[in-house]
């Protein structure tokens, strides 16, 4: 098991150290970036992709399952009610 590293502030942490609560902040949120699949060659074959993504202004609304502008071409790999929010 590799262990955990925390910095907080200036200060690193390991997971074998307890954080103390007043070094703990809310994480911001940088950017919600969502796009649809396309098609591209690679290997002289057409596949389905959904790598590039880009940022968005303004407010998204995210579902249970997506977000609404995001997409993803493999639903068995990515996605589904388990898995992170695509």
């Amino acid at each position: 098991m590799v262990p955990l590293r925390l910095v907080v502030g200036e200060k690193q942490k390991n997971s074998a150290q307890l954080l103390d609560l007043d070094e703990v902040r809310m994480p911001k949120l940088l950017s919600v970036n969502v796009g649809p699949p396309r098609d591209v060659t690679w290997k002289s074959k057409t596949v389905r992709t959904s790598v590039w993504k880009f940022p968005v202004d303004g407010r998204r609304m995210v579902h249970k399952l997506d977000i609404d502008g995001d997409a993803q071409a493999d639903l068995a790999g990515h996605g589904g009610e388990h898995r992170a929010v695509r």
